[in-house]
């Protein structure tokens, strides 16, 4: 029996959400991206952007990761996102994209940059939906 249409399901909470905590971040990168293109081969684009976000809020508040690599990263991140008609998830990646720019002293502005629009209008759109997933990144 093999259901690989659940597996960007399964690894985006498994990898994600449980085995922080008792294995170290870095263990569960790879398994974000597998999670990514299972999901992407699937056809479940959903969760595979799920994968992608969780993939680079991990490198970059818990690993380490280059923030020039990771800059490049998430920028194609968040065009897959965009492409693939998931927005909320898009607009998470931008906020860790807008993050990324500030650490490396960029003027570049991510949130121009993909939605044409300034910070404090993707926050106030977050607040005013009842969307739980909003409220957890702001």
């Amino acid at each position: 029996f093999e259901a690989k249409e659940f597996i960007s399901r399964v690894y985006t909470s498994v990898y994600a959400w449980i085995n922080i905590w008792k294995e170290p971040f870095q263990a569960g990168l790879g398994k974000c991206l597998e999670g990514y293109d299972a999901g992407a081969l699937s056809g479940d684009t959903e969760c595979a952007v799920y994968c992608l976000f969780q993939y680079a809020s991990c490198a970059l508040y818990n690993c380490g990761e280059n923030l020039g690599t990771l800059e490049i990263s998430v920028r194609l991140y968040t065009r897959r996102a965009i492409q693939y008609h998931q927005i909320l998830p898009a607009k998470f990646l931008v906020t860790l994209h807008d993050l990324i720019l500030r650490l490396v002293d960029s003027k570049e502005s991510s949130y121009s940059l993909f939605f044409d629009s300034q910070e404090e209008a993707l926050y106030q759109e977050g607040l005013e939906s009842d969307i739980s997933m909003c409220r957890y990144i702001l």
